[in-house]
């Protein structure tokens, strides 16, 4: 039968005792070592061991003097040494078997005492290979501290298992168990750590198959880890089996859950101390542990129960064992736990001694929610504090327990303190938070503070409700739900300020007021209002209120606000009044503010403001003038108008305007209510007040010399009894400038019309001026007419007339409406044709402007007639002659004018007693009888004998008949002669040789002597054919 060994330091264990090997003083000692304690600077830890009761012990206490660890041990890797009875690495990496060593358990005690990297090992399966099992514990260096735990294969070779890792708590020494079972399953527990009761184990799987069967210790380094009281053993076999039930599965945490361990031996040996060990699960706590008759359990986890001395083949040992899951244990989790037989005696099949179950754990957590709220009632715009409280009624831990307090829509949050361990989330709906586990009975509360907001209504219920939860289940949800209901009631603590700006106001202007009101609440104002009377003297402009509020326009002013003024809020009313420009006296204003909620303080709801009142008119004058430019000798005109931009009234208002030199007043017409004097300076006045945006206007005519030529500048002045505090405006110059206008004008007269050429002409020009300007430099101009010449010229009032054309000059001015007489004489040619016309045009021109070109000219046509008076004389050579003797007559035609004489014609009248001798006639053309006949002589002479000149026509003729014989002679032209009576001649000749005197005859006689003559003279022409 193959030979395992098991020690472990729960066994009922006998004090057996080991024969040391060579290098001991070969006396026997006990594995329960006295002398470890008394080695000077290491802690010694006393091996639990009681004995053995069967087989063999193989051990080292290494209670010998310091040196070579001796015959019992086989150094494989480095040295081994004993040192203050321990063993002691003698360099790096030492590894020793105990010699005929063959177990599957190894003990041993530990100890470190540096701060340096070393550790001890536990070497089992030690073959002559390298595939042993190596555990070791180990100072990784920072404290004088075990610190680490490895799993190798080999000495520090591959890992397995958990490989290399920390421990959960350093220590400086503990007695150390190493144990591989049949399933390469290696267990390490540590025990008596630090001289005390704590224990860890560390479970490795996967490890190596065994290569051999050796067992030893392994150390890196000297002076730092030591070993002592190492162990082994080897006992007969038996065969263990064990079951483990859980019940209730599931379980709820917080809760009982019963395990029931059954373990069989099927031999073929007892099993001497036959136990199982029940590691609880994390999270559970033992109640109770009944093992079945004969055992006795421990009352700590792991529960180890034990039946001392042999347990036969096909005994069954039980054990019921009870433990109370853990409230807080997680919905879902898992409790695994197992029983592991084991017994003093080896097992031949160690498969079948562990036994695992899995028990799934639900949970249940009875929440329970209760809401309080006060005061009760509350103010709107107040604090309102819920207190809210959780009641954990389990049976299990409440898992992130939690509840929300939906707080009124009334409200705003404004703090939330949870009880320990809680924290608050939220504004509208408050979370609180418990993380993690509330145990059963654990109470958990809030307390939460709300703003009751102010514009909730008097009279109004607001509520809050309260819910809570957690992760886990709630059996019992009914009770999770908790409301509150608070009443609340409303105040509104209004105040109100009125300032007015500005102050002193100036009367005529705007004098605004700002009122302001304020609710100092707690609560909303609702509909609030500020009325504002206007004081007397002062009338409605405007009145603007702050956002939503809305005024009338009349005074008493209110502005009114509806709905709800907060007392964040405030509402201002901006109100304008226009202070009378005739206001005199301060005035005094007083606002007041009201609501539709209860105001607690009413006497600091009105505010008064009075202003003191001054007054200022600003005048201001413009003065016009027209026309402008300004005609010398005609009215100007100035219009200054003054007027008042206030903003007072402005008492006894004056315009004064000085005339300019130059001119001289014509009148001055005021606006309505003022009055001028008549001279200058003009000052007109308006009596009492002129208002703001009053105009007083005076119209002042003055005339304006018409021998004015310098420009005119007049300035008027504004001013009155109320003071101007800006006076830069009360003056206003207007300059004129002065134009010179002469509206000369010429009427040109004729005569005589017709004239006759020859004769003179007269032209009377008659100059005026029609002003308005004086007029200087007067000239008349006549240019010569056709067919005369000057003769002279003269002007009334002085002047001179000379040249061609004639120009007369005019001396000194002519006032306006003054008027001067030129006359111009001019000879008519003689020669002017009967019939033509002189046209002539007199000019009038002045050195100053002349407005009216068109009356500066003047004409006159005047007809022209022409009158030759011709003048015959008719004389005889002789005024008796003989017979047949010649007489020259002579006829001189004399043009005595004026005219030229056109065509002069003279004729001589032979009686038929003379005959035609012959004629002359210079430049004539003549029509005569033959020679020897009587007859007719007539002359003409073509063309113009001018004025003084003559014609002249001598006739030779002779008589035959004796007797007077008289002879006609006439003279005649084209041209009118005005006085034909010279125009006739008649001479008688005395033809024979003398010359009687013929008797007077009757009217008889003469008609016979004329018939005698016809006769006569019918006879002579006869004759002449």
């Amino acid at each position: 039968m193959h030979r395992r060994s098991l020690l472990h330091p729960t066994a009922a264990m006998a004090l057996c005792l080991a024969t040391l090997v060579a290098g001991t003083s070969g006396q026997a000692q006990s594995l329960v070592d006295a002398t470890l304690i008394q080695d000077p600077g290491v802690p010694r830890p006393t091996l639990p061991y009681v004995g053995v009761p069967q087989g063999s012990i193989v051990a080292d206490d290494f209670n010998r003097p310091d040196g070579p660890i001796g015959p019992l041990w086989t150094v494989v890797n480095g040295s081994f040494s004993v040192v203050g009875n321990r063993a002691d690495a003698g360099s790096s990496l030492s590894r020793a078997l105990l010699t005929g060593a063959v177990s599957s358990v190894v003990e041993m005690d530990i100890a470190m005492t540096g701060t340096g990297t070393d550790y001890v090992a536990a070497v089992l399966d030690q073959g002559a290979g390298a595939s042993n099992i190596f555990v070791k514990v180990q100072n990784n260096g920072g404290t004088p501290l075990f610190d680490r735990v490895g799993c190798y294969t080999g000495n520090n070779g591959p890992s397995f298992g958990l490989g290399f890792f920390s421990l959960s708590t350093p220590f400086a020494t503990a007695h150390m168990r190493v144990s591989v079972d049949a399933l390469r399953v290696v267990t390490l527990e540590l025990t008596n750590i630090d001289g005390g009761a704590g224990t860890q184990t560390y479970v490795c799987t996967g490890a190596p198959p065994a290569e051999g069967t050796g067992a030893g210790i392994g150390n890196f380094a000297a002076g730092l880890g030591f070993i002592d009281n190492f162990a082994v053993d080897g006992v007969a076999d038996a065969d263990l089996s064990i079951v483990m039930t859980d019940a209730p599965d599931p379980v709820v945490a917080g809760t009982n859950l019963t395990y029931t361990a059954t373990m069989t031996n099927t031999g073929p040996g007892a099993a001497q101390n036959a136990r199982f060990t029940v590691p609880l699960p994390a999270g559970t706590t033992l109640v109770s542990a009944t093992p079945s008759a004969g055992g006795s359990c421990t009352a700590v986890s792991p529960i180890v129960c034990t039946w001392a001395g042999a347990t036969a083949n096909a005994a069954v040992r039980t054990a019921n064992i009870v433990a109370t899951v853990a409230a807080n244990t997680a919905n879902g989790a898992f409790l695994n736990s197992s029983a592991t037989a084991a017994s003093d005696t080896p097992d031949s099949d160690p498969a079948d001694n562990l036994s695992t179950v899995s028990t799934a754990v639900v949970t249940n957590a009875n929440l329970s929610m209760a809401l309080t709220d006060a005061p009760d009632p509350v103010i709107a715009g107040t604090q309102l504090t819920y207190t809210a409280t959780m009641s954990q009624g389990g049976p299990s831990d409440a898992q992130n327990a939690r509840f929300s307090v939906a707080i009124p829509v009334e409200s705003t949050f404004v703090s939330a303190v949870a009880s320990a361990g809680g924290a608050c989330a939220g504004t509208t709906t408050v979370t609180c938070t418990w993380a993690g586990a509330t145990a059963t009975g654990v109470n958990r509360s809030a307390t939460i503070v709300v703003n009751v907001l102010a514009n909730v209504t008097q009279g109004s219920v607001i509520g809050a409700t309260a819910t809570a939860t957690s992760d886990t289940f709630d059996p019992t949800s009914g009770n999770n739900i908790a409301n509150a209901t608070t009443t609340v009631n409303a105040n509104a603590n209004l105040t109100i300020t009125l300032t007015d700006g500005p102050d002193p106001v100036i009367a005529g202007t705007n004098l605004t007021y700002v009122a302001t009101l304020n609710n100092a609440g707690p609560s909303d104002a609702q509909n609030a209002a500020i009325t504002l009377p206007l004081p007397a003297g002062t009338t409605f402009v405007s009145a603007a209120a702050s956002a939503g509020g809305s005024c009338n326009a009349a005074s008493p002013v209110v502005c009114t606000w509806l709905g709800a003024t907060t007392t964040a809020t405030t509402r201002t009313a901006t109100i304008v009044a226009l202070v009378s420009p005739a206001q005199l006296a301060n005035i005094s204003a007083t606002a007041t503010a009201s609501s539709s909620t209860n105001d607690p303080t009413p006497g600091n709801n009105s505010a008064t403001a009075t202003t003191t009142v001054t007054t200022s008119a600003d005048l201001s004058i413009t003065l016009t003038d027209a026309p402008d430019p300004v005609i010398a000798g005609t009215n100007l005109t100035y219009v200054a108008t003054l007027s008042n931009a206030g903003p007072s009234d402005a008492q006894g208002a004056t315009i004064t305007l000085p005339l300019p030199a130059g001119t001289s007043f014509v009148s001055a017409a005021p606006s309505a209510g003022g009055s001028c004097n008549a001279a200058s300076p003009v000052v007109c006045i308006w009596a009492g007040a002129t208002a703001p945006a009053g105009v007083r206007t005076v119209d002042i005519v003055v005339a304006v010399s018409s021998g004015q030529t310098a420009n005119l500048s007049a300035t008027a002045t504004a001013s009155s009894t109320t003071n101007d505090q800006t006076p830069g405006n009360n003056s206003a110059t207007a300059t004129t400038v002065v134009e010179v206008r002469a509206d000369v004008a010429i009427t040109l007269t004729d005569a005589p019309d017709p004239v006759i050429a020859g004769t003179q002409l007269t032209y009377t020009a008659l100059v005026s001026n029609a002003g308005p300007s004086d007029a200087t430099a007067v000239v008349v101009t006549l240019p010569t007419p056709t067919n005369t010449s000057f003769v002279s010229g003269s002007v009334t009032g002085g002047g001179s007339c000379a040249g061609s054309p004639v120009v007369c000059t005019v001396s000194g001015s002519m006032l306006p409406g003054s008027s001067r007489t030129v006359t111009i004489v001019m000879l008519v040619a003689a020669a002017a044709p009967e019939g033509s016309t002189i046209s002539a045009t007199a000019t009038v021109s002045a050195g100053s402007p002349d407005p009216n070109a068109a009356n500066n000219s003047a004409s006159t046509t005047t007809a022209v007639i022409t009158r030759a008076d011709l003048a015959l004389t008719f004389t005889a050579s002789v005024p008796q002659v003989l017979i047949n003797v010649p007489v020259t007559f002579t006829a001189v035609s004399l043009n005595q004018g004026p005219s030229d004489a056109q065509g002069v014609s003279v004729t001589v009248t032979l009686t038929p007693d003379f005959r035609y001798a012959g004629h002359t006639a210079t430049g004539a053309t003549c029509t005569t009888p033959q020679v020897g006949n009587t007859g007719a002589i007539v002359c003409t002479w073509a063309g113009a004998t001018i004025p003084g000149a003559s014609r002249t026509l001598v006739v030779t003729a002779f008589s035959n008949n004796e007797g007077p014989t008289a002879v006609n002679a006439s003279t005649t032209s084209t041209t009118v002669d005005p006085d034909t009576g010279n125009n006739f001649g008649s001479i008688t000749v005395q033809v024979g040789y003398l010359v009687e005197e013929i008797p007077t005859l009757n009217g008889l006689g003469l008609i016979l002597m004329g018939l005698l003559f016809g006769l006569i003279g019918i006879a002579a022409v006869r004759r002449d054919m």
